[in-house]
């Protein structure tokens, strides 16, 4: 199947739709968007965070679309990226709250577009590029063909590219336009070999905090308990009722993908450990972590706010999974992006780079004279 495949125009597709999508490059690789990740793809890449992209992928509604773009040389499969449409959706609903209270209900019916985000955040937010190969030399080339491909996508009308940041110098090239978001947060945990080591480190303002809030936990009642996968259906879905109960507490930051991020089913599949906090029987939160190689990623976590902030479970959960990784012999443990005062105290900064591409010329002089430094995730310019 050669050139160029449009998706059927009939009615916004659901998660059993076609979805196959290839444009042949002059590079001879071709780019295929399918809905599906097989064992022979899986352990081509040995990646349990591409794995868990799988988990979402049979989840997808008429309004967020996760794919993965296939890149192959011939019958090869060389590269691989997650792509996530957003369909028809109301851009100005990612801008700052000021802004957005009263450009949205003016601006926001005429601002629908269909936007491809190719980011990690369906990867545990895992601090790389989002574009994988299986040998290193074709990175290069795996992120060439994507971009081109979803260039001649005439169904999408804007492309956002976050990752490590860098000069930018790629981006411009290529007409995108690159600003810093929102950093990524780590704990970085190299040469600490036990939890007094990782409090040795600390200055002695964050010590003396620290175990003020231990102190506090245990002695309001609180333990924590570790859990491995695979977890009990009871279990899941009081953790699940637990996300969605935060989520909706913080509501005021926009996630345009929480729909899929949060689904019930795609929650439950995941091979995920979990770090509970209970305080008697209740539970006042949660993280749940994915484990690569040395390093722990989160990739969910929920607070439940009648119990959690007598207590301190925020902290005290992030306390207790940095001892976790010290015990499983990990040189990190990310934390997502940085979104609450909690994280930038336990942790370092990633420094991330968005870049944002329009199709139509009207767009792209908004995006830059205007909207880019107002969106939520705004940063600051690059270099």
């Amino acid at each position: 199947m050669q050139g160029f495949a449009e998706r059927a125009p009939e009615g916004p597709p659901g998660p059993s739709a076609a979805r196959l999508t290839r444009v042949t490059t002059a590079t001879e690789l071709s780019v295929t968007e399918e809905a599906s990740w097989t064992p022979e793809e899986a352990a081509r890449f040995e990646d349990p965070l591409l794995d868990n992209v799988a988990k979402f992928l049979p989840h997808s509604t008429g309004r967020t679309r996760l794919d993965l773009a296939k890149v192959r040389r011939g019958e090869e499969l060389v590269g691989v990226a997650p792509l996530l449409r957003l369909v028809r959706y109301r851009g100005t609903r990612l801008l700052e709250p000021g802004t957005r209270r009263w450009l949205d209900p003016c601006f926001g019916p005429f601002a629908r577009k269909t936007t491809c985000l190719v980011d990690t955040s369906f990867l545990a937010f895992r601090y790389s590029e989002p574009f994988f190969a299986h040998r290193a030399e074709d990175r290069g080339a795996v992120r060439g063909a994507v971009v081109r491909h979803l260039k001649a996508c005439r169904d999408v009308d804007q492309v956002m590219i976050s990752e490590p940041a860098t000069d930018g110098g790629w981006a411009r090239e290529h007409g995108f336009l690159p600003f810093l978001q929102l950093p990524l947060v780590s704990v970085e945990l190299e040469g600490v070999a036990s939890f007094d080591d990782y409090l040795a480190g600390l200055s002695q303002q964050r010590r003396r905090n620290l175990r003020k809030e231990r102190q506090l936990f245990r002695e309001s009642g609180g333990r924590f308990e570790l859990l491995e996968p695979p977890h009990p259906p009871r279990l899941t879905r009081e953790l699940h009722r637990c996300l969605l109960a935060s989520s909706e507490h913080n509501a005021e930051l926009e996630i345009p993908f929480e729909d899929l991020m949060n689904n019930e089913e795609a929650f439950r599949s995941q091979e995920q450990w979990v770090i509970t906090a209970r305080v008697g029987e209740a539970l006042a939160g949660f993280f749940a972590f994915i484990p690569r190689g040395d390093v722990l990623h989160q990739c969910h976590g929920g607070l439940d706010y009648v119990h959690s902030l007598a207590v301190k479970a925020y902290p005290n959960l992030i306390h207790a999974a940095t001892e976790h990784a010290i015990e499983r012999g990990c040189r990190r443990l990310t934390l997502g992006p940085l979104n609450n005062e909690a994280k930038r105290r336990a942790g370092s900064l990633q420094p991330v780079m968005a870049s944002f591409w329009c199709r139509d010329a009207a767009s792209r002089f908004l995006m830059k004279r205007f909207l880019l430094r107002r969106f939520q995730i705004y940063g600051g310019e690059v270099g």
